[in-house]
């Protein structure tokens, strides 16, 4: 009777396997909703969009970007972890959502690393170090020399308190040995426009909200904050480049399904987003916006967001950064 069991059991776990290849294979047979955390407009829904509709053409299928603003992208986020894992809800998630908000906000009891199945990494932006045209600074020498000749007077904006931007700026403080006064706004356009207005010095946020200002001339563009210059913006260095040797700070965004989604349709997803960002096109498209696109496998993609959990949660730490 045992051995029958067992016959049954190893039959069973076959059949359910092979229903979800066939599944897999013919996914999507309905519309996907893709949520974005935040509200139209950012560099998350953007990508979200880019992806949307590279994945539509190659499955064959219709992707529906959902905005779900809300709580730092914890709302929407969490909308997307409670859906059914069969594939058809998923969630490109950036940053603030999965990595930073759930390690300031331990009350939510929202853990993106059991609630979501990693499908991709889908690119990698840039934050740009700008400043008011009036403040006496050219690079980022320049600014560590001010700041460190007058510890607290500067001001630096961030699109909120917790924010990559904030988080960006605390790390630049504690490596340059410089303290600036933190004056968080709502969002970044309203971070761009004080700085824009003189009200506030400086500020770190995504390329995407502020070069359009810095080619104005309404703002001065210093550095941007990856490993390496963005190829939309060829001519500004990056931050170890000007003098803080070891810097790098950067955002992703990064497609997720709720835990539990059938091995198969995460594949077959990731098989779609690989191409897709191998495409001339689409790489265009997120080079407009100041970002790589990059795909990673979902193990690799899943390793990449231990490490950055674990490199901002020294940061918040050393910093004493909260939300509040």
């Amino acid at each position: 009777m045992r051995l029958t069991a067992l016959a049954f059991a190893v039959l069973a776990t076959l059949v359910s396997a092979n229903a979800q290849a066939q599944s897999a294979d013919t996914y999507p047979t309905r519309p996907v909703t893709i949520i974005v955390p935040f509200t139209p407009g950012g560099n998350t829904d953007i990508s979200a969009r880019i992806i949307a509709d590279a994945l539509s053409r190659r499955l064959k299928g219709s992707f529906i970007v959902e905005n779900r603003g809300g709580a730092g992208g914890l709302l929407g986020g969490m909308v997307a972890a409670k859906a059914a894992p069969d594939g058809y809800t998923l969630l490109v998630g950036a940053s603030g959502p999965t990595t930073i908000s759930p390690l300031l906000h331990p009350e939510a009891n929202y853990d993106p690393v059991k609630a979501f199945t990693p499908i991709s990494l889908l690119a990698i932006a840039a934050i740009a170090i700008v400043v008011n045209p009036s403040l006496p600074v050219k690079d980022v020498r320049d600014l560590i020399a001010l700041a460190r000749a007058k510890p607290g007077a500067l001001t630096v904006a961030s699109a909120g308190s917790g924010t990559s931007g904030h988080l960006a700026n605390a790390l630049f403080q504690s490596m340059a040995n410089v303290q600036f006064t933190h004056v968080p706004y709502n969002g970044g356009g309203p971070a761009a426009l004080a700085v824009v207005a003189g009200q506030v010095d400086l500020l770190f946020d995504q390329v995407t909200s502020t070069m359009n200002y810095a080619q104005q001339g309404r703002l001065r563009a210093l550095a941007v904050t990856t490993a390496q210059r963005v190829a939309a913006y060829p001519d500004i260095p990056t931050v170890a480049e000007s003098g803080l040797t070891g810097y790098e700070a950067e955002t992703y965004t990064g497609l997720f399904a709720p835990a539990g989604t059938p091995k198969p349709i995460v594949d077959r997803l990731y098989a779609a987003v690989k191409e897709a960002l191998e495409d001339p096109d689409v790489i265009k498209k997120f080079a407009n916006v100041g970002a790589e696109a990059r795909s990673m496998p979902p193990d690799a993609f899943a390793q990449y967001l231990a490490k950055e959990k674990d490199r901002w949660a020294a940061v918040i730490k050393i910093a004493h950064i909260t939300e509040k």
